[in-house]
């Protein structure tokens, strides 16, 4: 088989199962009819493609809770007293076009069924995702990252380690719109109510001749429930166990109706509800976040009040009063001391002293300590929608229709905003506004520091007009307020014709949209400099940088707080429209069964647009960075694909599927090619071997490609010229890039499926995924270390040095700047054990790394349990936040009795580097950290189960965590560790008739 270019990959894993696919009567998507609620309690299942799994009718809400399954295709499936399906029947799983019986399915692909996820006491589809093993914080987004950075709330989650970017979410097989806001490229998965889901299938191998872009790490596809009659309402309470009263408490209800039965009745239309409140946790109230300032571990470099920037002469600009040889004490970013830290002392300005020498002088340097002030996790409300609609038409034509709506309301508190130079520096308001550039203290006012500057070695600058830090107290807490929606429809019509073959043909219509705004502590740069260099120098109203607790007189005060803008920051908008016809059947009869084929075709139309006001564009706001502007960018993408699979003997099959996309806006390689082969061949009924081979590639996304180049602030990092100074950020350019190429990726993965018994399956699977013209930015540290060795990483003169060799700028707009290798063993085992007591259900879930590589100009970077190189700089891949561990498992015990039922589960992830010591240096690295989970449920009654649970049971707290990444936490790593603490969480679900 030839394909164009000859870029058509092979991939393997033969036909793709999933055992378990059926999870509660419910065979996939296009599978035999629903059984109805009130049907006989089915075992719950988690299934590991590659075996047959056991299914039976759905269990009621009400009904005990059955253990779970991991299922390997190819193997009988465990005794039941709920007789099995037939095996001719054919449902079609994430990752193939094919529908096949369930014992010929083989991919590697994860069956969390919706018992699975009421055992894992988990809230929203963030908690879910991370008790995947095949799951890493590197490149994802969480809840809890979004005090200080930009992600307006959403959260993703990222297969692999590979980022967001690269894990392709489906909501029942179909696309959903990326978050607005463009913010990693990925969808929020929290706009997805779990109460509607009825399993999660994740498919651990590349997909992108089956799926296009964006399948370079897996798949992940939500599946809501349908065909549901009846009604079940559930109310759910998490309250922590530490500091109950201070926050962090869940309330959160839901409830489905659902009419009519598809088998008899032709039609079944189901509307599921959601209502979920979660409450603000403060870092005051947590030991190990409250504090910042953690010698020798952690030093909060955050903005001080009161530092001395340099001498400033009235009317210039910050570049020709920058120190230099000619200008010994002009602005630099290690100062010249702090006069408050002499009096009235760094911690009654609200700060900490710090060792950090300042660039002349005796005097010594102040920080504040933001961490007391950050929100460990912000107040969010969420409403969900979600309708179902199926009718009969014919008996080979189905209509059916999906629809979903979301709504999140975030809330989000963080300390006062910091001002000084360099934030002023990427404010183009301040060009022409007469207004200098710096908060300035004249000689003339009363708190300048005369007597400090001549008992501290600096009275050679006494007299003269001096800038200074400023952590404005007076204008409050900055709080930020986003609101974020995310809708998706489809309708379509699906059956069979030409006799045999199936068909499936839909159009989609998706949109995320996401509007920010800000409801105080967010003042006008220009506003708050004019107020501090006229008001705050004038007689009455002098301004004092050193007062205690940074309180000013009423008259300046009331100036600062006008200067606050309470208003919209952005409103984005990222609509998709979508087409998609398909059709599969049997081509040909072979000796050992019909070569099976599927073909489809598929159009997108993708825009996305980001509104801001005017005073947003013009970069005037603290806190937000740079100027930002209007975008909009749009895509077409047309796209074709095949599916061919071949049973050559009873004991081996091959599949083979290829692809070609045609973008309409990417300027080279724009119609990328690829193509997978899949093997499978069982030798004995109880071992089955399994393999594929493929390529793929990601297109870079709209944001990627059309943001504009704006000036913001880079992540903190240590130059190591000026140690001396510690942690500093430097000004950063930031935005797309429209020369841009798709990333190309090659995958293998090769495994075996072991099923000695009826109860006991395991599997095994080693997995090597390559990425060429790898997009994404260097981190700050990386380009001036370059610079400084004479070359660049991604741009030319990618870093702005200042005349006293200090770094001005860094350039951290995406490109294409390396080559990534990932490669890692999967394996899961299942043992089931009935019992006159019960029975028990074991489950294993394990992801080993082997390699996590990232190949820049300068070097192999290895990134696997390590946030840093060997000397102690930041690496690349987790400079977003988050971590591969080298070893990750989720182990659970899951026991039934009659009504009876209980879990236990271990979450455990292996030790990992961090950041050096900040104040001596050191190596540091958190060790291996294990929690536990336990839930209780009781069925016994009529129509009502009740749950009873504990989220880290232990109340273990976490280890001391140095980050490499922006991250407004301290203590703890926000990617890794859930805050609350020990959570005791009731639940209660009425299920009738």
């Amino acid at each position: 088989m030839k394909f164009r270019k000859g870029k058509l990959a092979i991939a393997l894993a033969g036909t793709l199962g999933t055992a378990a696919l059926v999870a509660g009567g419910t065979a996939l998507a296009q599978a035999a009819p629903q059984a109805p609620e009130s049907a006989a309690p089915a075992p719950a299942q988690v299934a590991q493609a590659g075996t047959p799994a056991p299914a039976a009718p759905q269990a009621p809400e009400s009904a005990a809770p059955a253990p779970v399954q991991v299922a390997q295709a190819g193997t009988p499936p465990p005794q039941s007293a709920t007789p099995a399906p037939a095996t001719n029947i054919k449902v079609e799983v994430v990752g193939s076009s094919i529908k096949r019986s369930l014992e010929d399915q083989a991919l590697p692909v994860q069956i969390l069924t919706n018992q699975d996820i009421s055992r894992a006491g988990v809230q929203n589809m963030e908690q879910l995702v991370q008790k995947i093993s095949a799951t890493a914080t590197t490149g994802a987004t969480g809840g809890g990252t979004l005090a200080g950075t930009e992600t307006y709330g959403q959260s993703s989650v990222s297969l692999r380690g590979l980022g967001s970017q690269r894990t392709l979410l489906l909501l029942d097989g179909q696309r959903m719109a990326p978050f607005a806001q463009e913010f990693a490229n990925g969808v929020d998965i929290n706009a997805i109510p779990i109460s509607a889901v009825e399993r999660v299938e994740v498919l651990t191998d590349g997909a992108s001749s089956v799926y296009g872009s964006d399948a370079v790490a897996g798949v992940i596809n939500f599946v809501l429930r349908r065909n549901f009659t009846g009604a079940t309402v559930g109310y759910e309470y998490d309250r922590p166990t530490t500091h109950p009263s201070a926050g962090g408490t869940t309330n959160n209800w839901w409830g489905s109706v659902g009419y009519g039965d598809i088998s008899k009745d032709k039609y079944n239309f189901t509307v599921s509800y959601q209502n979920k409140q979660e409450y603000t946790l403060s870092a005051s109230d947590r030991d190990f976040a409250k504090s910042g300032n953690v010698p020798p571990f952690l030093s909060n470099a955050a903005t001080p009040s009161g530092r001395i920037e340099g001498v400033w002469v009235p009317g210039s600009d910050p570049a020709s009063n920058n120190a230099s040889s000619t200008n010994p004490f002009g602005i630099s970013t290690a100062g010249y001391g702090n006069p408050g830290a002499d009096s009235p002392g760094c911690a009654a300005m609200g700060m900490f002293a710090i060792t950090a020498k300042p660039r002349a002088g005796t005097g010594t340097n102040c920080n504040f300590d933001s961490a007391p002030f950050v929100a460990l996790f912000p107040r969010v409300g969420t409403q969900s929608w979600v309708g179902t609609a199926d009718a009969q038409l014919t008996p080979d034509a189905r209509l059916y229709f999906t629809g979903m709506w979301t709504e999140n309301k975030i809330t989000q508190s963080i300390q006062a905003n910091p001002a000084r130079i360099a934030f002023f520096q990427t404010d183009p308001a301040f060009e022409g506004s007469g207004i200098d550039q710096a908060l300035l203290i004249y000689p003339t006012n009363p708190n300048y520091p005369h007597a400090w500057l001549q008992s501290h070695g600096l009275s050679s600058i006494d007299g003269q007009v001096l800038a200074v830090t400023s952590r404005a107290f007076a204008t409050g807490a900055r709080v930020e307020y986003d609101k974020n929606t995310q809708q998706d429809y489809v309708v379509g019509v699906k059956g069979t014709w030409l006799k045999d073959w199936d068909y499936d043909v839909n159009g989609s219509w998706s949109k995320s949209q996401s509007d920010g705004s800000l409801t105080g502590g967010y003042f006008s740069q220009t506003c708050y400099a004019n107020a501090w260099n006229t008001l705050g120098n004038t007689a009455g109203s002098y301004v004092d940088p050193w007062s205690v607790g940074g309180a000013q007189n009423s008259t300046l005060t009331n100036a600062f707080v006008d200067c606050n803008y309470r208003g919209p920051t952005a409103t984005a908008s990222e609509p998709m429209w979508t087409f998609g016809a398909k059709t599969s059947g049997n081509i040909y009869e072979m000796a050992a069964g019909p070569v099976a084929m599927a073909v489809g075709y598929s159009y997108v139309h993708q825009s996305y647009s980001i509104n801001v006001p005017d005073i947003l564009a013009s970069g005037d706001i603290s806190g937000l960075g740079g100027a930002v502007a209007n975008q909009s960018g749009s895509r077409s993408i047309n796209s074709g694909y095949i599916e061919i699979a071949i049973p050559w003997t009873k004991e081996f099959n091959t599949t083979l599927s290829g692809r070609i996309d045609h973008y309409s806006d990417i300027q080279e390689d724009a119609t990328p090619v690829t193509g997978k082969i899949s093997a499978t061949w069982q030798p004995w009924k109880w071992g089955m071997f399994r393999g594929s081979l493929g390529n793929g590639f990601r297109a870079p996304s709209l944001g990627e490609l059309y943001k504009p180049v704006t000036l913001g602030t880079s992540e903190q990092f240590i130059d190591p010229l000026f140690a001396d100074q510690g942690p500093i950020q430097v000004n950063a350019l930031g935005g797309g890039n429209l020369q841009l190429r798709p990333e190309k990726s090659n995958q293998a993965d090769v495994g075996f499926v072991w099923t000695p018994t009826a109860g006991f399956t395991g599997r095994i699977d080693y997995w090597w995924i390559q990425i060429k013209n790898y997009i994404g930015f260097a981190p700050a540290l990386a380009q001036v270390n370059a610079a400084r060795a004479g070359g660049s990483i991604c741009f030319p003169n990618e870093v702005e040095f200042a005349p006293d060799g200090e770094v001005n700028q860094v350039n951290e707009q995406n490109c294409n700047f390396g080559k990534a290798q990932f490669s890692g063993i999967d394996g899961a085992v299942e043992w089931r054990i009935p019992s006159a007591y019960g029975t028990w259900t074991l489950n294993y879930n394990g992801t080993y790394y082997v390699n996590a590589n990232l190949n820049t100009v300068l070097s192999w970077e290895h990134s696997i349990g390590t946030l840093v190189d060997n000397q102690g700089n930041p690496l690349t891949l987790p400079i977003t936040g988050g971590v591969i561990p080298r070893y990750k498992q989720i182990v659970s015990a899951n026991w039934t009795y009659g009504p009876w039922g209980a879990t236990l589960a271990n979450n455990y992830i292996s030790k990992y580097q961090t950041a050096p010591n900040q104040v001596d240096g050191l190596p540091h690295a958190v060790p291996s950290f294990n929690t536990w989970d336990m839930q209780g449920t009781y069925s016994g009654f009529k129509y009502l189960q009740l749950v009873l649970g504990l989220r880290n049971a232990f109340n273990k707290s976490p280890n001391l965590f140095i980050p490499t990444a922006n991250q407004f936490q301290y203590g703890y790593d926000v990617s890794n560790y859930d805050p609350r603490g020990r959570v005791v969480y009731a639940r209660a679900i009425v299920s009738w008739p």
